[in-house]
């Protein structure tokens, strides 16, 4: 038997007495067990794993706690992290924003996104280039100095033919390293994406109109809203 009550209702019965409300949270039927349900992603900003997820495949998702704009921040971290990463930049994808997978960066505002957002990836992105480097050293006998990493591959710097990929030593698993605040960043000299006149990402859905802006968002069961005024408004007061 089904019983219809409504919110004024509910709210009255409520105030005469005490409301418990229970619930739990299981797998139906049939399905794998809790133990197989993945872990929540990390966003403790202090943890390399926060910013990034590297996958067996070559991609990169990088995740930031700013927004993008319209002032093209996407595009620059995206930048950020392929250079400090050594990896290329068609292979980031970069989420931003999201207060369920990335990391407080507090907020997004004029140069801050880069001078404080883009700082704090770049020394995520390092001390997961440097772990790297330090695997690639014992996987192929040699000193992390003798490295060198390019497009997602660790080389031996005198022999070339030895070389061992990021997907290899890392992909589709976890760094679970603290972001080293002191790690040494790439310099300057050494960049081949920051700087460089990259296409911006954001662009082409906007121009195309499948960048969906706030404005667009529709989900189901939503209602519209608008003001409703008197018919005289402006009129004298007293007037009717």
């Amino acid at each position: 038997m089904t019983m219809t009550i409504d919110r004024r209702q509910f709210l009255k019965a409520g105030a005469a007495g005490t409301l418990t409300v229970g619930f739990s949270i299981g797998l139906a039927a049939g399905n794998a067990s809790a133990a197989n349900v993945p872990a929540a992603k990390i966003v403790a900003k202090d943890q390399v794993d926060a910013f990034l997820v590297m996958h067996r495949d070559g991609r990169v998702e990088v995740y930031v706690g700013k927004v993008d704009l319209g002032t093209g921040t996407r595009t620059a971290l995206s930048q950020i992290a392929a250079d400090e990463l050594d990896v290329p930049f068609n292979r980031i994808t970069m989420h931003m924003g999201d207060t369920g997978t990335t990391p407080d960066q507090w907020l997004t505002g004029a140069n801050i996104t880069i001078q404080q957002g883009g700082g704090e990836l770049r020394r995520a992105c390092a001390t997961a280039r440097a772990a790297l480097l330090g695997r690639a050293a014992e996987r192929l006998k040699v000193s992390a100095s003798d490295l060198v990493a390019s497009d997602g591959i660790v080389r031996v710097r005198n022999d070339p033919s030895k070389s061992v990929a990021y997907t290899e030593l890392i992909g589709g698993g976890r760094f679970e390293l603290k972001v080293n605040d002191k790690i040494q960043l790439k310099p300057v000299s050494e960049y081949k994406v920051i700087g460089k006149p990259i296409a911006r990402v954001d662009i082409p859905d906007k121009v195309t109109g499948r960048f969906e802006f706030v404005h667009d968002v529709r989900v189901p069961g939503m209602l519209h809203a608008r003001v409703i005024r008197p018919d005289d408004i402006g009129q004298p007061a007293g007037f009717r």
